[in-house]
């Protein structure tokens, strides 16, 4: 390296960087975005799981997701007191759903007409069938009542 020499920014950067040619600190070119908030480093292409925001100007997730793919709100997890569901992420399972032990996501229920579930069985029904033996049915069988 020469002294006294001029030495070129990273190409992300817009005007100026410091001693280090990283540090962008005149901002982003045109189609590059800023690493992450603290950062002050300019890349066109995000690390895996964030996503460019046009209007931050940073790669990034919303606030609920721990990764994200295609757009900010596009979860593909969540931080650790959220639950996955529909690429969104929520607070609990909503109905005919559940969260199964160690998973971070909400799963569909075998049997369509129940509202709460577990693994092996329906434990609520909707309105219109009745539970019997860990199913919904639409009429109770012969030997049982309401």
């Amino acid at each position: 390296t020469l002294t006294n020499s001029c030495s070129p920014c990273d190409v992300g950067c817009l005007l100026v960087c410091d001693i280090n040619a990283t540090n962008c600190i005149g901002g982003c070119k045109t189609g590059y975005v800023k690493i992450n908030s603290t950062s002050s480093q300019c890349v066109n292409t995000c690390p895996n799981g964030l996503v460019k925001n046009s209007i931050t100007g940073v790669c990034e997730c919303s606030t609920s997701c721990l990764a994200c793919s295609g757009t900010v709100s596009n979860c593909t997890s969540c931080n650790s007191t959220l639950i996955l569901y529909m690429n969104t992420c929520i607070g609990q399972c909503p109905a005919n759903t559940y969260k199964p032990t160690g998973i971070q996501s909400c799963i569909t229920c075998t049997d369509v007409n129940c509202s709460v579930c577990n693994a092996t069985s329906c434990i609520t029904c909707q309105s219109n069938t009745y539970l019997y033996a860990g199913s919904c049915v639409v009429s109770c069988p012969l030997g049982t009542r309401i």
